[in-house]
């Protein structure tokens, strides 16, 4: 991990105890971390005394499933410049809560994304960006390609 200038944690279906160490490991040395879907919920839950809920309505194949509104004072706001954006979304689980910042969340109250406004970057977003193709999720790896090279700091 040392090597690395950033980290993105993927999607997936099962996270293991080694998963909260690398969590663990890249906060504690301040590394650039994306994390998508399960890589979300691993951030979440790491830094939470919850466990995670059952979902219904939040996994289909469609392009965009429904809506996010994105808290003001947060870094997703400041990249996307936007209050509510469309998301896709695959995931049957969902954070109850987390000591991380809770920065969006879908119409139903689903937590959609979380931050660490301490950290150079510590960004979950439970939707999957990568296979969007839209202006919302290139501004995201933009940002994060960025801070990587540190070039962007808000």
């Amino acid at each position: 991990m040392d090597l690395c200038d950033g980290i993105i944690l993927s999607g997936g279906d099962n996270y293991t105890k080694q998963d909260f160490l690398l969590v663990d490991y890249l906060y504690k040395i301040d590394k650039p971390t994306l994390g998508i879907c399960l890589g979300m919920q691993v951030m979440g839950i790491n830094f939470s005394n919850y466990v995670e809920i059952k979902v219904k309505n939040h996994y289909s194949l469609d392009k965009y499933v429904h809506y996010i509104t994105i808290n003001d004072n947060s870094i997703l706001n400041k990249i996307l410049n936007k209050k509510r954006i469309p998301v896709n979304s695959r995931h049957n689980c969902a954070l109850i809560n987390t000591r991380l910042d809770i920065i969006a969340r879908s119409d139903d109250k689903i937590i959609e994304a979380i931050e660490d406004k301490n950290k150079t970057f510590f960004l979950g977003l439970a939707w999957h960006p990568e296979s969007l193709n839209d202006e919302y999720s290139e501004k995201i790896f933009d940002y994060f390609i960025n801070i990587v090279n540190k070039k962007t700091h808000f």
